[in-house]
């Protein structure tokens, strides 16, 4: 035995998805914290499809602000708690690099050179209150700051978030994407238009990425981070992969594949 070969076979081949790269909470690493603006300008330069952060919202300063919403992973930044704290209080916070607590609103100007695609998640607040005031909070920045759906995804773990913000937006308001377990045509029913799933989610019913293809609806996965996941979901032809070895996922789509 001179060796072994290991493969995947698709009986659905759709060699017209170009499977693109979400770097998670932006490219860091080497300096670069997560979720930064230089973090967001290094997935640009790297010619990323897109980067994927995420946001919280302030607690509202009466006379001063109904709150802001910022970038950040984490409810807590060092010792401060994000929701419970008001924009000046978080305002004075530092990255490892540097740079000032990002907000959204720096995010979207930042983001708006060349066709970076920017994916953000609300994240569960402590009170559902505080989780649609970011939601509102989303809409107004999005708007304000000149957005066509194309460019960017609201997703959520939060179904009914996505289905007010729907409301809210209409359907060429917002590009929705869910973090769940339901059917593309559950979503569909519901004008909610990305998959946004965890591996486990699709390699159980891989059905789905095929599917949501056929009606119009963004899929992507998080995390994959070994050459045989990348293969699994390149070959699955899933939209995007969210990724934290940008480098490990580049390399794997430069190879050349053959379909029958």
């Amino acid at each position: 035995t001179l060796g072994t070969v290991s493969f995947a076979i698709s009986d659905t081949p759709d060699f017209d998805v170009k499977t693109g790269i979400l770097a998670h909470r932006c490219v860091h690493g080497n300096g670069i914290p997560e979720n930064s603006i230089a973090g967001l300008e290094e997935t640009r330069r790297r010619g990323y499809y897109g980067a994927e952060f995420d946001v919280r919202i302030t607690q509202a300063d009466p006379g001063v602000d109904d709150g802001v919403v910022v970038v950040c992973h984490d409810a807590v930044y060092g010792e401060v708690n994000l929701e419970t704290s008001t924009y000046s209080q978080v305002a004075a916070l530092k990255l490892s690099n540097g740079e000032s607590f990002p907000t959204l609103d720096s995010f979207l100007k930042a983001g708006k050179e060349g066709d970076l695609h920017l994916t953000f998640e609300i994240k569960n607040h402590a009170d559902m209150a505080s989780t649609y005031r970011c939601a509102d909070k989303v809409l107004e920045l999005v708007r304000a700051n000149g957005y066509s759906r194309d460019k960017f995804t609201v997703t959520s773990f939060d179904y009914e978030v996505l289905k007010y913000l729907r409301s809210k937006a209409g359907k060429e308001g917002l590009h929705l994407a869910y973090h769940g377990e339901k059917s593309p045509d559950t979503l569909n029913a519901d004008d909610i238009d990305g998959m946004a799933y965890s591996m486990k989610a699709f390699v159980e019913h891989p059905e789905w990425i095929s599917r949501a293809h056929e009606l119009g609806i963004s899929t992507t996965t998080w995390t994959p981070g070994t050459v045989e996941d990348m293969m699994t979901f390149i070959g699955l032809c899933v939209g995007s992969v969210t990724v934290n070895n940008v480098d490990l996922a580049q390399k794997c789509l430069e190879r050349v594949y053959l379909s029958e």
